[in-house]
């Protein structure tokens, strides 16, 4: 949030900003676990994104649209499932 007065800004200090500040509570711990966590979702956009791409130009060169595409996302999200079940165990 911005609040202005004549020339100069200043910024509002929210509850998100303050969150990640040194001191805020959150020790080392909760923020490798957040830092982790948030990771995962780009690994699986990213993977999932990869696999689908390949699968689609497999099948446009095998004219088998779109088995392969599909085949591909499944083998990308059975993999995913499976580390991330994996990583989840080396939590505890």
């Amino acid at each position: 949030m911005v609040e202005t007065d004549d020339d100069n800004v200043t910024y509002k200090k929210t509850r998100s900003t303050k969150m990640f500040k040194a001191g805020s509570g959150l020790t080392e711990y909760d923020r490798r676990m957040l830092s982790k966590f948030f990771s995962l979702g780009f690994e699986f956009a990213g993977v999932v994104s990869l696999f689908a791409f390949f699968g689609y130009k497999a099948d446009q060169y095998f004219g088998t649209l779109p088995w392969l595409t599909v085949a591909f996302i499944v083998t990308a999200l059975t993999g995913l499932i499976y580390q991330l079940i994996k990583d989840l165990d080396n939590l505890n």
